[in-house]
């Protein structure tokens, strides 16, 4: 999708849960993928495999969090990767579409900030990402360059890099990036230096080490595959033979390969039979089309490549009827847009293009969406449904200026309750049981609370099951500014 102001992560469902990573997924002569040599997995008569996705893009660099600095683009904190991690495998995800991951050019907090030049503490937040996902037991599909000009660089970059200017360096950004035939006249494609640069950095990000298994990227079954690109357009068969071959052959990595071109936008690549580096194609659908999607996967079949729907619009039609048209086709997988998870201070970190994911949900809508999903995935595996997941986080207590009481969010929590101690702790007393969500924003104390009082939240499952209580804070004195203003509307 080509983003109005970001880069994404997806997810993709298959076989067994929070299991860690011990063994790369393969590709059969037929487009099938296997994990140890079986279906990766066999979820239903018509598929010999199937695999379910999210989109989770702000893995390694963010864009939604302003940071102290002034910066919307900062570096996720580790809880709001464990947090997004955690949802992900209780929604029955086990792998990871993960654009800053990969698509880290241009800024000063990217992988590569300058050309030829390469952070090593940059770096350090893909790889912490990445080992993360290893613990957990998440797979990734890691895309390297984006078609579009947003905030983690993207082919453009590089063409800017080299100074090219004109039809070559115009038809690389929007809106010339997304027609053809402007777009195939873009450097990236055909610019020997611009080829070597591009080069240079993907043989620089798969040297990386997950700190995990101490694997260097290019080693790691943690990675399912890499994606030449997000959203490619006017890409031409030859560079893809080239970039897939430099992958697989100079790098010797030893994952599969995904094709990054944007098949709904121009078509397939006739000649993806004479691409043998080529093991996954991809489409994105907005709004659901699932009238495309037998096609287009028939057609990788037919090469004997898998296919998957890199992402579709969750909110964007009729969810279970798309969701039972991917079960009965060819396709290897599908991947919605796009998963948040809970702020570092309160409520969810929201994208603001009108796919922002939080679960269990802000509306009924989307909490009856949010469910329809995870009973797909594990539909697909072949298994029931199973119980929500205990909330076994705290929650942890940001602001109590006056009253007014925020909190960082417990992952997989319905909702709060809030108690207050006039004693230093030896008794509590409810002023909130399980009255507020995460997304009704802070809780005001009744008038006539005292400064110094101590306050303790605590969230619940989805059934109902308490989780544990954070450590309690004492009410500060001051305005409740938090609390005055207007709660977010959805």
């Amino acid at each position: 999708r080509a983003m109005k102001a970001s880069v994404w992560l997806s997810v993709l469902v298959a076989g067994t849960v929070a299991t860690t990573p011990t063994n790369f997924v393969t590709r059969t002569a037929s487009g099938e993928l296997e994990l140890n040599g079986n279906p990766f997995p066999v979820v239903g008569a018509n598929l010999c495999v199937a695999i379910w996705c999210w989109i989770v893009y702000w893995l390694g660099l963010d864009e939604n969090v302003v940071g102290s600095d002034g910066s919307k683009v900062q570096f996720p904190t580790e809880f709001r990767v464990d947090d997004a991690l955690a949802t992900v495998v209780e929604m029955g995800g086990n792998v990871v579409r993960a654009h800053s991951l990969g698509i880290s050019v241009g800024n000063n907090k990217s992988f590569e900030p300058t050309l030829g030049n390469f952070s090593a503490a940059n770096a350090a937040h893909i790889t912490m990402a990445v080992g993360k996902a290893t613990s957990v037991g998440v797979k990734l599909i890691i895309p390297l360059t984006d078609n579009w000009n947003y905030y983690t660089g993207g082919k453009h970059t590089f063409v800017d890099w080299h100074g090219i200017t004109g039809l070559n360096a115009t038809s690389c950004v929007l809106p010339a990036a997304g027609k053809l035939p402007e777009a195939g006249q873009c450097a990236f494609y055909h610019d020997p230096a611009v080829i070597a640069s591009f080069k240079q950095y993907v043989a620089e990000l798969l040297k990386l080490i997950n700190p995990i298994n101490g694997l260097a990227l290019k080693d790691d079954p943690t990675i399912l595959a890499w994606e030449t690109g997000n959203e490619l357009v006017g890409v031409p068969t030859s560079w893809t033979a080239e970039i897939t071959a430099f992958i697989k052959s100079d790098i010797q990595a030893k994952q599969l390969v995904m094709d990054g071109r944007d098949s709904v936008r121009i078509g397939p690549d006739p000649d993806l039979g004479a691409l043998p580096d080529v093991d996954i194609v991809t489409g994105h659908y907005y709004p659901m089309k699932p009238e495309l999607v037998g096609p287009d996967s028939k057609f990788a079949r037919a090469h004997g490549k898998a296919f998957t729907v890199g992402e579709f619009g969750w909110n964007q039609g009729d969810l279970p009827s798309f969701l039972s048209t991917m079960a009965s086709s060819s396709a290897a997988g599908w991947q919605y847009w796009s998963l948040f998870p809970h702020a570092d201070d309160h409520g969810f970190v929201e994208h603001g293009d009108g796919f922002s994911l939080h679960y269990p949900g802000d509306t009924p809508d989307m909490q009856q969406r949010a469910q329809t999903l995870r009973a797909a995935a594990y539909a697909l595996r072949g298994l029931q449904t199973p119980p929500f997941s205990p909330v076994t986080v705290a929650p942890t207590i940001t602001t109590t200026v006056g009253g007014c009481v925020a909190w960082r969010g417990a992952t997989l929590a319905g909702n709060y309750s809030i108690e207050i101690s006039i004693d230093n702790g030896t008794v509590w007393n409810v002023v909130c049981d399980q009255c507020r969500t995460d997304m009704q924003g802070p809780l005001q104390l009744p008038n006539g609370t005292a400064t110094g009082t101590l306050i303790r939240a605590r969230g619940y499952s989805l059934n109902g099951a308490p989780g544990p209580y954070s450590t309690p804070v004492a009410m500060q004195p001051g305005t409740p500014t938090l609390c005055q203003s207007p709660p977010p509307v959805y």
